[in-house]
């Protein structure tokens, strides 16, 4: 055993909604350098929210089951399952987003009003700029998005190669 090593005294335990129903939406305030508008809209579609009371009173069981007896502590935030409204609390206050936004610069076809960039990745109306990361996906994909980013990241250099 590593002399550093000590035995946990805490794991994390979170459940992700891969498919929310509410829209994020981001605007530039002007052509200059100012921060973007951007507000991610949790929680404003009621289906969201009852999907994640659903998920975590479901983690919830799985952490006081048998299995997890010998490794189970204190919580670090313990909420009552039972109590629908302190569990509403809890994830109002403390959902994120798990930085894995995607979305603001759209890839799509001309014929697409919503779309920001073409599928070589330019940026539509902008000579000489492109996107290649996953602001281009038209939404949200049900996994992480590193393995599909560092794709579109290959392939906007496959892209630069080809024209130049």
């Amino acid at each position: 055993m590593h002399a550093n090593y000590a035995p946990a005294t805490a794991f994390p335990a979170m459940w992700t909604y891969c498919a929310p129903t509410a829209a994020a939406r981001s605007a530039c305030k002007t052509l200059t350098r100012a921060a973007p508008l951007i507000d991610p809209q949790f929680l404003s579609d009621e289906r969201d929210l009852q999907l994640l009371l659903k998920g975590g009173k479901m983690q919830q069981n799985i952490i006081e089951s048998k299995a997890f007896k010998t490794v189970r502590r204190k919580m670090l935030y313990p909420v009552n399952v039972e109590d629908a409204k302190a569990m509403e609390k809890d994830i109002r206050s403390r959902a994120d987003t798990q930085y894995h936004p995607v979305g603001t610069c759209k890839m799509g076809p001309d014929s697409d009003p919503m779309a920001v960039v073409d599928a070589r990745l330019r940026v539509k109306g902008i000579a000489g700029l492109r996107v290649a990361d996953a602001s281009i996906m038209p939404t949200l994909i049900g996994g992480n998005t590193n393995a599909p980013t560092i794709m579109i990241g290959e392939k906007a250099a496959d892209l630069i190669r080809a024209d130049q």
